[in-house]
């Protein structure tokens, strides 16, 4: 549809009623807009209005459009990415939303060091981080239904309270999370090389990571194989 308007020159109309109809234009999970839909947002940014994007690059984990080439390689680099919004005149505040009201300053602090992604926290509170190598305290945790277990993917498998990590982005109501790690995840996460996932992962395991008020438990989906159907 983005391509279609803009083929059509209908984005100076588009921009004339925005700003005859409004006065503000807010973009929240800018980072998910892609293909043809990217080009079309900077254009809308033209308009006579004030207009807020609100988003986490690292928390791209889906795209809106997939349109060929068309800002294929759009979320390969940050350094480029925000770039492009300065070159269409848009100024960009890496600061103002930099700290989280959500996760402690213990699971920013494994965010920024293991990840790779820098976090801060506007509180100071500790909570705990904790790698779980007992086979039973695994299954106590996939019993309880009241914590979270986030995998990677097939979570309706393995029969217990639980999401996706892609699929969690933007909840806000969890206090400890369970985070289910595949063979190769666990293997990073034991030689402290999570930052050298491949983006799409990482990104996944940030979203999983910084759903977490309290604390954060890894357990390898070794441990829970046998729950899986």
């Amino acid at each position: 549809l983005a391509h279609l308007l803009t083929a059509r020159g209908l984005l100076p109309d588009i921009r004339t009623r925005l700003a005859r109809y409004y006065d503000e234009l807010f973009v929240d999970e800018v980072q998910d807009f892609a293909g043809h839909d990217f080009n079309f947002l900077l254009e809308l940014c033209r308009a006579e209005i004030s207009v807020l994007c609100c988003g986490d690059f690292y928390q791209h984990t889906f795209d809106t459009s997939r349109d060929g080439n068309v800002n294929a390689t759009l979320h390969e680099d940050i350094t480029r990415y925000e770039a492009r919004f300065r070159a269409a005149g848009i100024m960009v505040d890496c600061e103002t939303l930099s700290r989280t009201w959500r996760c402690s300053a213990t699971v920013c602090e494994f965010i920024t060091g293991q990840l790779n992604i820098r976090i801060s926290a506007h509180g100071t509170h500790t909570t705990q981080i904790e790698i779980v190598t007992d086979e039973a305290r695994s299954a106590a945790l996939h019993a309880d239904n009241t914590m979270i277990k986030l995998f990677y993917r097939e979570h309706h498998r393995y029969g217990c309270h639980s999401m996706n990590w892609g699929g969690s982005k933007g909840l806000d109501h969890f206090q400890d999370v369970c985070i289910v790690m595949g063979a190769n995840h666990w293997m990073r996460l034991i030689q402290q090389k999570l930052a050298a996932l491949p983006p799409s992962s990482r990104n996944r395991l940030y979203v999983a990571c910084s759903r977490a008020r309290g604390n954060i438990y890894f357990i390898p989906e070794s441990h829970l194989r046998r729950f899986r159907n």
